[in-house]
């Protein structure tokens, strides 16, 4: 069997050279060079200078298939699902198909199959100007949130919060580059994130996580926050109950044949699940190192051994602790101090990406942040106290000039 990997993936969140059994027929497609330890197990790499060309790509997958036809074609970024999913359909190889892809790309889409599939979505429309932001206004109120059909990480989202955010040169540029975007009325609840294991169009693992900044509220979008938590919850609490129950029913009957999914639902107070989005990949930052943590998988592991059709055991360790990571956003000013000795007694993996001395615009997109660090705790009360230690430290240890 002859397997294409096409992957922009860092491989230090996939490790193919590692994951691939000696003597399999695979092919690495790469926009990065890559050093001789890393091709190890890798029949054939190549480091394409035009990766984000469609059309040069499709040109160099169609030369190599008609040399040796591909059985399989993979991929693990977001940005691919699309272009990897057209050249299957085109090739006629089994996976992940165009239809599929765009159910976990586009918005729309993928609303329209919740309401299918009987679960609740906040009332949505797609908007190309102004004036039909204006009519959504008008018949839901506000807040609203405006985001791009297909984009990813948080990107030119907008928080609508009066009529005056609609009359802004952000927004009408926003939808002068995307054409269409995806309105949707803002539902007040906690946001969670659902993260999968679909193998053979069945969904076999799940881990639900939560999401918690440091004002005491579950989003993604506050502008104010200083840090963001995302941890896993015990699968005995209701919360993950009913995220499996309805991510279950979104998914069935088979939508993806192989692979990893990530989504996200909002839980409202009267304990009502409302789906938002959802991709076919492996979630962000450091949610595959709390998995890994909580239940001993890998899940880029997981996808692509999964696809490529390799001798994958799926078999969850039972979880003893809940896991999760806190990221320090970005804020608005030029940061003075951030003094991160203090940190390392609680946390573990304390990454940094900060200068001192330099000015900062807040926090661009949701993978936007200063440190990130893991942590763990026994139950989910004491997550909800070491997410308070580690605040606290931080607090006490970062200055701001604004």
């Amino acid at each position: 069997m002859r397997i294409g990997i096409i992957n922009r993936v860092p491989l230090a969140r996939a490790q193919f050279n590692q994951w691939t059994p000696k003597g399999a027929d695979v092919t690495l497609i790469t926009p990065y060079p890559l050093a001789a330890n890393e091709r190890d197990s890798l029949k054939k790499v190549i480091v394409f200078k035009d990766y984000d060309n469609d059309l040069k790509l499709a040109q160099l997958i169609f030369r190599l298939h008609a040399q040796q036809p591909f059985d399989r074609l993979i991929t693990l970024s977001e940005f691919d699902i699309l272009r990897v999913a057209k050249l299957r359909d085109f090739l006629q190889i089994p996976g992940q198909d165009y239809f599929s892809g765009t159910l976990f790309r586009d918005k729309l889409t993928m609303k329209q199959l919740a309401i299918k599939q009987g679960i609740k979505v906040p009332p949505f429309t797609g908007v190309t100007t102004i004036e039909e932001i204006r009519r959504f206004a008008d018949e839901y109120g506000f807040p609203l949130i405006l985001k791009p059909v297909d984009q990813a990480g948080s990107k030119d989202i907008f928080v609508l919060k009066t009529s005056a955010d609609i009359n802004t040169v952000s927004v009408a540029k926003a939808l002068a580059s995307y054409g269409e975007m995806d309105l949707e009325d803002f539902i007040q609840g906690e946001l969670y994130h659902v993260d999968g294991i679909v193998n053979q169009g069945y969904l076999q693992f799940i881990s639900v996580s939560k999401y918690l900044n440091d004002l005491g509220d579950s989003t993604t979008l506050s502008k104010s926050a200083s840090t963001r938590a995302d941890f896993t919850i015990s699968e005995a609490s209701s919360s993950f109950q009913t995220l499996k129950a309805a991510t279950k029913q979104l998914l069935t009957p088979p939508y993806l044949d192989c692979g990893t999914v990530h989504l996200e639902f909002i839980i409202n107070p009267q304990g009502q699940a409302f789906f938002i989005e959802m991709g076919s990949r492996t979630g962000g930052l450091m949610i595959t190192n709390s998995i890994e943590r909580k239940y001993g998988l890998v899940m880029n592991e997981a996808a692509y051994k999964l696809q490529a059709g390799f001798d994958y055991q799926l078999v969850p360790q039972a979880p003893t602790l809940e896991a999760g990571f806190l990221t320090v956003l970005p804020q608005t000013g030029r940061l003075l101090k951030f003094d991160i000795a203090a940190l390392k007694p609680l946390v573990q993996n304390l990454e940094v990406n900060f200068k001192i001395g330099k000015v900062y615009e807040g926090m661009i997109e949701s993978t936007d942040y200063l440190a990130i660090m893991q942590f763990a705790a026994r139950s989910d009360s004491e997550i909800q106290t070491k997410i308070a230690q580690i605040n606290h430290v931080i607090l006490q240890n970062i200055i701001w000039e604004k």
